[in-house]
């Protein structure tokens, strides 16, 4: 069997060659080698045709020819993907050279409906200088069967997307990823989640790279509207028919609701999560605030609150 990579590139021309390199120096290669621009404005897309000149590396270069986003880039490549596996990486990212040989020896092996395998990441700055790995910083849950990694996913994302190997059929299945998203992973991690089984390896397969311009740096905060928005999309997927996700989901799309209205969303906007979740609002604070939000009153400014809560924090250690 066999896989193809999909590199996704956006201002990536000081990182570029070294994540192709890697590619090229897989001990078991890609089928193919899918690279989609999205629509650099630095010279990324120069930098990779010298790349492949001067190597002669077979490489399958798309740019868009607009800004589309991560998961539309993303979409596109998966429905040029021919083999049962693909992987797709940041072109800021790059993997060690036994990647694809560890991931489809663990795919080959297992059955249908083991859909993805994902392994630790180091974690580099860019200089390359080491940070401390994927799993020491966001946390590594133990062994989980795959309801416990479900239900673990629900409540925290720990699985590093340049490290993932998936099985075609199944991502198709699932539906791709969300267009409505500006970032792709947790969102589909969870949809595969829910009705398959996601493998791990414990040793570190790829190097994600911590840049101060990346999404995870300037849009995965708690104070950021638009994060909490995407957020709060992928928790309503998981409201379900069970007890037990339900009691972790709706505590989550609650506390992300609230969050969306001291950051100024308007009320109207955030009903339809209040009415989902409002069977699980116990302390007075939830039934106030759900009430306000009914209402239509604009929530309180979050900048004020964060003020008065560091005040009592240090009143307190004082």
């Amino acid at each position: 069997m066999s896989a193809t990579a999909i590199v996704v590139t956006y201002n990536h021309a000081p990182y570029v060659r070294q994540c192709l390199e890697s590619i090229r120096q897989q001990t078991r290669p890609f089928a193919r080698l899918l690279l989609i621009d999205d629509r650099s404005p630095d010279d990324t897309v120069a930098v990779v045709k010298e790349w492949i000149a001067e190597t002669g590396f077979e490489v399958e270069v798309h740019v868009n020819p607009e800004n589309r986003g991560l998961t539309k880039s993303l979409n596109a490549g998966l429905g040029d993907v021919r083999t049962p596996f693909y992987a797709y990486i940041s072109g800021d990212d790059y993997m060690f050279p036994d990647r694809v040989e560890r991931q489809l020896e663990v795919l080959e092996q297992a059955p249908a409906d083991v859909v993805m395998v994902y392994s630790d990441a180091h974690r580099v700055d860019a200089d390359d200088r080491r940070l401390p790995d994927f799993s020491d910083a966001y946390g590594w849950p133990g062994g989980l069967d795959p309801e416990a990694t479900y239900l673990a996913l629900l409540r925290d994302n720990w699985i590093p997307a340049p490290s993932v190997m998936l099985r075609t059929d199944a991502v198709r299945a699932a539906g791709g990823y969300d267009e409505d998203q500006f970032y792709e992973d947790w969102d589909l991690w969870l949809r595969l989640a829910r009705q398959f089984v996601l493998a791990r390896l414990d040793e570190p397969l790829v190097a994600f790279r911590e840049l101060e311009t990346s999404l995870g740096h300037t849009q995965f905060h708690a104070r950021n509207p638009r994060f909490l928005e995407a957020r709060a999309a992928t928790l309503r997927k998981h409201l379900g028919p069970s007890e037990t996700v339900r009691n972790i989901t709706a505590p989550l799309l609650w506390e992300t609701t609230r969050r969306r209205w001291f950051l100024g969303a308007r009320p109207s906007e955030l009903r339809e999560d209040v009415d989902s979740v409002q069977k699980n609002l116990t302390t007075r604070g939830q039934r106030v605030a759900a009430t306000f939000i009914h209402l239509g009153v604009p929530g309180p400014p979050l900048e004020p609150v964060v003020r008065a809560a560091r005040a009592l924090r240090a009143g307190a250690r004082r």
